[in-house]
């Protein structure tokens, strides 16, 4: 999964801009208000530009829009404006990519790998993650598969608005298995097989999007009352307006959980895995073992599954695909599970969780796994144990008051004082 940074598009992403214009976000000084109403003093601005098809994007003041090249380095200069960057533009690079298979002909259910691996088995008995509200922000999610219809709760398509947020590359569709595929018998069964799935469709059938799509799917998260975002996306370049964005998402109470990379080098985490408020997710193979595209950093919070990973395609199908963007879904059905069977998490409490019930890998340094591997069995045992109840306050002994001179001055009167029987 990458950003990969345009000199100069010729052509939108999604729609001819023109010759010679380039892809910007504008990010203003004071408030962009929501709808597609601007501010006259900022339309004022863009109109001098000769900036065109606008797009609000009020979670970070700011507009996406495209310019002429040449008035490009004029844009800083006017008084509201406080930074501008190009809206760089999002492509899925899974590692291994397999031939579909075709489970559906079977009656038999698969647990997969990774999913056992975590420990999702052995809470299904009482949390499935019933009542969570869980975005996949990516391709879409495939809402006819079977492993998913009866989960499936809706969405947004950002990139043909009006349109169901249906998948038409398949990431999402293997991301949102591994989160809450259903428990019905047959196919497979994800982490939390009863949480509700989201499609926020924010990336073609290509595997491409924008950063103002990235934005938009987060304020139509905090908007529509998600409890968990799934970012299975990254770039190395940092960028101001999905850090505003990522950091007015977390503050609003979602978890939002992101994959750490596939460059699998010291120090490489993506971004918004890098920044403070996402739990950053690496990837590990069957046998404990770092993944070898994995990126590696500070930032790492955890690792789980994410090599060969088996989860739901297009079409009804099955497929196992390889990368951090599968070992994600694994830590965000988890999250799912631990709101569900934990009272009263927050942002704070949720990633502090997720962190200390996690399993130390003893081959892996802290750079490659974080705290450890997702035990989503461990986290709900260690949430739902309540705390050790405080030892009373030691006072002194309050003896009845017929006893009292008794008590206390029995020595003087010849008999014990208690002490010795």
């Amino acid at each position: 999964m990458k950003f990969i940074r345009p000199a100069v598009l010729n052509e939108s992403l999604f729609g001819g801009k023109g010759r010679g214009y380039v892809s910007k976000i504008v990010l203003f000084n004071y408030p962009v208000p929501p709808g597609s109403e601007l501010p006259r003093e900022y339309t004022e601005v863009l109109d001098q530009l000769g900036a065109k098809d606008l797009q609000p994007l009020p979670l970070v003041n700011g507009v996406a829009c495209s310019f002429p090249e040449t008035r490009v380095q004029a844009i800083s200069g006017f008084q509201h404006v406080f930074s501008v960057e190009e809206d760089l533009i999002v492509r899925l690079q899974p590692v291994v990519q397999e031939e579909r298979l075709a489970l559906m002909k079977s009656d038999d259910q698969i647990i997969p790998t990774g999913v056992a691996r975590i420990g999702a088995p052995e809470v299904w008995s009482k949390w499935k993650g019933a009542g969570v509200k869980v975005a996949v922000l990516d391709t879409g999610i495939d809402m006819e598969h079977t492993d998913l219809a009866a989960n499936y709760r809706g969405g947004i398509n950002l990139i043909s608005p009006g349109r169901p947020p249906q998948d038409d590359n398949g990431h999402g569709t293997h991301i949102a298995g591994t989160i809450g595929a259903v428990d019905d018998g047959k196919g497979i069964i994800g982490i939390a097989p009863e949480v509700e799935l989201y499609a926020v469709k924010a990336l073609n059938n290509r595997g491409e999007g924008t950063i103002s799509s990235i934005v938009q799917a987060l304020q139509w998260c905090m908007e529509n009352g998600m409890h968990i975002v799934n970012m299975s996306i990254g770039t190395d370049t940092p960028s101001t307006a999905m850090a505003q964005a990522v950091r007015q998402a977390a503050s609003h109470g979602i978890v939002l959980v992101a994959a750490a990379g596939n460059d699998g080098t010291r120090n490489s985490v993506d971004y918004p895995a890098a920044y403070p408020e996402t739990i950053a997710v690496g990837a590990i193979g069957d046998g404990n073992d770092l993944a070898p595209f994995s990126s590696r950093g500070p930032e790492v919070t955890v690792v789980a599954p994410g090599m060969q990973v088996l989860s739901t395609g297009l079409q009804g199908t099955y497929r196992r695909l390889s990368g951090t963007s599968m070992a994600t879904p694994h830590v965000t059905g988890t999250v799912a599970i631990m709101l569900q069977a934990v009272s009263g998490l927050n942002h704070s409490s949720v990633v502090k969780l997720v962190q200390g019930s996690a399993e130390r890998l003893p081959n892996l340094a802290s750079d490659q796994q974080g705290a450890g591997l997702v035990r989503v069995d461990r986290a709900v045992s260690k949430g739902s144990t309540p705390p050790r109840p405080k030892p009373a306050p030691w006072t002194w002994p309050q003896p009845r008051p017929e006893k009292f001179f008794e008590w206390l001055f029995g020595p003087w009167f010849g008999r014990p004082s208690g002490h010795g029987r």
